[in-house]
């Protein structure tokens, strides 16, 4: 538990980036970080609000762009229809 209270107060300093919110209120983000051997790597991140992690709680289109296997996050007008 001691944990999840350092790791969440080390990642609100950090510079990341919101890249949008789907309906359920979860905040995604891209933060930019140097790898081990000094290249700049993507990361993806959820903000679940509040929840425990589930990937039952995570729409399509933003568990793709979470993993990796789309390269843009969805649009809204994406997510509308």
């Amino acid at each position: 538990m001691l944990s999840r209270i350092i790791s969440r107060a080390t990642r609100a300093f950090r510079n990341r980036d919101v890249v949008g919110v789907d309906g359920l209120g979860n905040v995604y983000y891209r933060e930019m970080e140097k790898s081990m051997n000094g290249e700049t790597v993507e990361k993806r991140r959820v903000d679940m609000q509040g929840r425990e992690y589930s990937p039952d709680l995570i729409p399509p289109e933003w568990s793709q762009w979470l993993s990796r296997t789309r390269h843009d996050p969805p649009l809204a007008e994406e997510i509308a229809a």
